[in-house]
């Protein structure tokens, strides 16, 4: 019994000691995030699709505290906080850091962090975010000094400042290129930074797995471009319009031909809740619907929302009383790729026929449209 206790202390020491954590601590110097949470994630490395969040804290007191348990691979990770709403931040800028073994201390200073602790975030602070930091108050001291008297051309100067800074990162890139901090920074930056001999042999030396992660990635970007210029192709003027599924407000499957009527003009608004010229144009929509509808327009709203909350309360709010579709799919909804729509409020216009006759048109010139498009 004592050597079988005695063997079970030794797999526990051993173990132990193999543990590895990173201990990691953010002063921010401000009590204007206290209550907030901030999210450690470990970056994506040939695709920033593949980014996760492996760890949350509360900010107390200006602070906050990691203890992450990580693995022999440093990997870059980011600190982040959730965004305020749909367009703002609260301000505290992201931070970057090293997932390895070790006490590990992030010192913000305005928009710049200071690493220190850890032998690989040391590294990495000495060689990238000091000389970065160091630019940035170069090129602020010299800019205020230039728009005193009048300057204000200074993207010449900016870039050059900048571009100072990357043989310093591409030796840095060389010098880590077998690991996955190497790996993450390399797929990160523009290929041009490089020569194409030089993009070439650190491309080779990067692992196999992150080499399939971004060649999967630039195929699957490929591929969508093909997808949206076909659809830009296939929804021109005086074609059939193209039909999509979605579901409406009681979570029905729906289709969109199933609203498209031989003899009425229909009019298909792409629209989100979070979208504020969306719902500034929405009383001209209520309008014109409430002024033609009786003599044969029909609307349906497919809206890009991702939260069945905010786009139901929304609706309520802004009284629209036709047709609503939302798969909460956002830009990924099918009716969004099929239409090509780069942006809200967009809105396509079908004739009697069934036949795409204008998008992305509003104001008086849609109601005149839709005018004609009835009288004929």
């Amino acid at each position: 019994m004592k050597k079988f206790l005695l063997s079970l202390l030794t797999i526990f020491l051993s173990v132990s000691m193999n543990a590895q954590t990173l201990q990691l601590t953010g002063y921010i110097h401000s009590n204007d995030y206290d209550g907030l949470p901030i999210y450690l994630f470990q970056e994506g490395i040939g695709d920033r699709n593949l980014t996760l969040c492996i760890d949350s804290a509360v900010i107390k007191d200006g602070i906050y505290t990691f203890s992450t348990p990580v693995t022999d691979k440093p990997y870059m990770a980011r600190l982040a906080l959730p965004m305020k709403d749909r367009y703002f931040g609260y301000g505290l800028p992201e931070a970057e850091c090293i997932l390895e073994d070790g006490i590990v201390k992030i010192d913000y200073q305005g928009q710049d962090v200071i690493l220190s602790g850890g032998r690989m975030n040391q590294e990495y602070d000495r060689r990238i975010l000091a000389p970065n930091r160091e630019t940035r108050q170069r090129v602020s001291a010299r800019l205020d000094s230039l728009n005193k008297v009048g300057i204000t051309d200074n993207n010449d100067y900016i870039k050059e400042q900048y571009d100072a800074l990357n043989p310093g990162i591409i030796q840095y890139i060389a010098d880590n290129i077998t690991n996955p901090v190497g790996a993450y920074m390399f797929f990160g930056r523009p290929t041009e930074m490089f020569t194409e001999e030089l993009y070439q042999q650190l491309y080779q030396k990067v692992d196999g797995i992150f080499r399939d992660h971004y060649e999967q990635r630039i195929l699957r970007e490929k591929n969508e471009r093909e997808y949206i210029a076909r659809s830009q192709q296939l929804t021109h003027k005086g074609n059939p319009y193209r039909d999509f599924s979605s579901k409406t407000i009681d979570g029905k499957d729906v289709h969109f031909s199933d609203y498209v009527k031989e003899g009425c003009v229909t009019l298909l608004d792409f629209w989100a809740s979070w979208c504020g010229p969306c719902r500034q144009e929405a009383p001209e929509i209520i309008a014109l619907y409430e002024k033609y509808h009786d003599k044969g327009l029909n609307i349906v709203s497919l809206s890009l929302d991702n939260n069945r909350s905010a786009w139901l309360k929304a609706i309520k709010d802004l009284g629209l009383p036709w047709t609503q579709l939302c798969s909460l799919k956002a830009w990924k909804d099918e009716a969004v790729r099929n239409y090509a729509v780069q942006s809200v409020p967009y809105i396509v216009l079908i004739d009697k026929h069934g036949n795409l006759s204008e998008k992305n048109i509003h104001g008086d010139q849609l109601e005149q449209l839709v005018k004609q498009l009835i009288e004929q």
